[in-house]
């Protein structure tokens, strides 16, 4: 909601993650409560994975192990 709010002008740099879909639907059903009609609203509600990492600063996978990730966001956070 950060680009569609507006609020990225706020913002020095703005960092995405970024993830499959499959593998985002999987930790989403691994939460309580989610239902392939909410999963699937909530992605029709979202931009799409381009647009997203056109507009951030920064993108992040997050399908390549939590080490991966945070060594990424060190990365960028020592620039």
């Amino acid at each position: 909601l950060l680009f569609e709010s507006g609020a990225d002008a706020w913002c020095d740099v703005v960092i995405t993650a970024a993830a499959p879909q499959e593998l985002r639907k999987r930790r989403a059903f691994e939460r309580s409560g989610m239902t392939e009609e909410k999963f699937s609203r909530f992605i029709k509600r979202q931009m799409s994975d381009d647009e997203l990492a056109a507009k951030a600063d920064y993108v992040i996978p997050t399908d390549q192990g939590l080490d991966f990730t945070k060594a990424q966001l060190d990365a960028i956070v020592k620039l």
